[in-house]
């Protein structure tokens, strides 16, 4: 409609992957229905960056992506579409829901999927340490890093030895699963000033 543009997103480009081997670019379609190829790697950081001057104008946001890494950009003007059953279902991450499914809110997901572990993105966290544990650390020392800090006040006790001793790893974990909010490289035409509300897709390559 008139107050919505989509960015298409993050589409495969066949001619930047002929072998069907490792995707490196991607073709991004705004509303207006221009086409810009660019990195893969930084499909993410595109949607962060967008997302995030929009919900600073206030616009209204939903952004279709099968990556948990964005729930770190919900706000109340910032909402994540999440699939549940394929296309055909798709769940409202606002702020309550991702606070009530993980316990922690948005802008500490990237803490706790450091230590958790991301399995999409072959990132391992502490071994035996789930949500709820995660979402215990961070309650009461607020950070990864309060956590690496207080690690001998952990409990249970047997993972302080451990968080203590992968403390650079869980570091890199956080580094690698918080997004670029500041993308200079987003090119302005796939800004859209006279919209009040945007619809972002990302796609897996």
């Amino acid at each position: 409609g008139e107050n919505t543009t989509t960015l298409t997103g993050l589409v495969a480009d066949p001619t930047a992957n002929p072998t069907g081997s490792v995707v490196h670019q991607a073709v991004v379609t705004t509303a207006n229905g221009s086409m810009t190829t660019i990195p893969a790697a930084f499909r993410n950081d595109i949607i962060a960056t967008l997302a995030r001057e929009a919900g600073a104008r206030e616009w209204s946001v939903d952004i279709v992506t099968g990556d948990r890494d964005a729930f770190q950009l919900v706000s109340e003007s910032v909402t994540v579409l999440y699939p549940k059953k394929g296309v055909s279902e798709l769940a409202r991450m606002t702020p309550e829901a991702v606070e009530e499914k993980y316990q922690v809110p948005p802008a500490r997901y990237p803490d706790l999927a450091a230590l958790v572990g991301e399995s999409a993105d072959n990132l391992p966290g502490v071994p035996g340490v789930g949500p709820k544990t995660a979402a215990k650390w961070l309650a009461d020392w607020d950070t990864l890093e309060g956590v690496i800090a207080h690690a001998m006040e952990l409990k249970p006790d047997r993972f302080r030895e451990v968080v203590a001793r992968d403390a650079e790893r869980l570091r890199l974990n956080l580094k690698l699963t918080t997004l670029n909010l500041s993308l200079p490289a987003v090119a302005p035409e796939w800004r859209t000033p006279d919209r009040k509300s945007t619809r972002l897709n990302s796609s897996h390559i």
